[in-house]
């Protein structure tokens, strides 16, 4: 569900980008996908539990992003960014990423 890549010397916040692939199902339905992920980052911004800065965030969601009950997908997001790593050049492969 999670890409992320560590911006070189950058103390700003993390950058975001939700990629909702069409596959997901038609425009309104990857909409909603990305208003639920934007609504769940923001309400685990808000907690300040994210460790890290300086990063470039991609959300990859699944179908199901869409019918994951809200307090899940904020958990599951969470998790997910707790997992931010901690180098200067790290990166986490798609498949070490953490899905829901």
């Amino acid at each position: 569900m999670l890409r992320f890549n560590r911006v070189p010397e950058s103390g700003n916040p993390p950058r975001v980008v939700f990629a909702v692939a069409s596959r997901l199902g038609a425009a309104h339905e990857r909409n909603r996908i990305k208003r639920r992920l934007r609504e769940a980052l923001f309400a685990v911004l808000k907690k300040g539990r994210v460790n890290g800065t300086g990063f470039d965030i991609a959300l990859l969601p699944k179908k199901e992003t869409a019918d994951l009950d809200f307090g899940k997908l904020c958990d599951e997001l969470q998790t997910a960014l707790r997992k931010l790593p901690k180098t200067k050049d790290a990166r986490v492969a798609p498949s070490e990423a953490p899905r829901p």
